[in-house]
């Protein structure tokens, strides 16, 4: 038993001597620790600027609820939306589309958002940069407009 005890104690000793282990020992908790400060600041990270949406309401309800609850402020004070225009049932929703994405791809808008004729469908949130917005933001812009309102799906607008 003895003998069995020097050869695990000899065995422990050349594999924790290595550079290997004690890179790994020191290495892995670091890229722990900022994986997770990454994850805190990226969550923690507020808007710097004033997002500039169009809302395209196809029900013809929901559009005055929701510009009247993007109410919120940035830090300095200035709002966090500003509503470019609204549009209420559009005649040509597929060219709306098409220009609405094309003013976000040369960033002359930041977002826009669709709601569905049937609000039993989810509204669509188009943008250029997903990480500038926070998605539970839109469901306080619906205070006010019912208890019915169906989650964003959100999705990056290309080219």
């Amino acid at each position: 038993m003895r003998k069995i005890l020097l050869i695990i104690k000899r065995e422990y000793l050349t594999r924790v001597r290595t550079k290997g282990f004690i890179i790994g020992t020191v290495i892995v908790p670091l890229i722990g620790a900022g994986s997770i400060l990454l994850v805190v600041f990226l969550v923690g990270h507020t808007a710097t600027q004033t997002s500039r949406i169009v809302i395209v309401d196809n029900s013809g309800q929901l559009a005055p609820a929701i510009v009247h609850g993007l109410d919120g402020k940035l830090a300095d004070g200035q709002p966090q939306f500003t509503v470019e225009e609204t549009v209420l049932r559009p005649a040509s929703p597929d060219a709306l589309q098409q220009d609405l994405r094309a003013r976000i791809n040369s960033e002359k808008l930041d977002a826009y958002l669709w709601i569905p004729q049937d609000l039993d469908q989810p509204f669509e949130l188009h943008m250029r940069n997903p990480g500038q917005f926070r998605p539970h933001r839109p469901a306080f812009a619906l205070r006010g407009s019912g208890p019915d309102f169906q989650p964003l799906r959100a999705s990056r607008s290309t080219p």
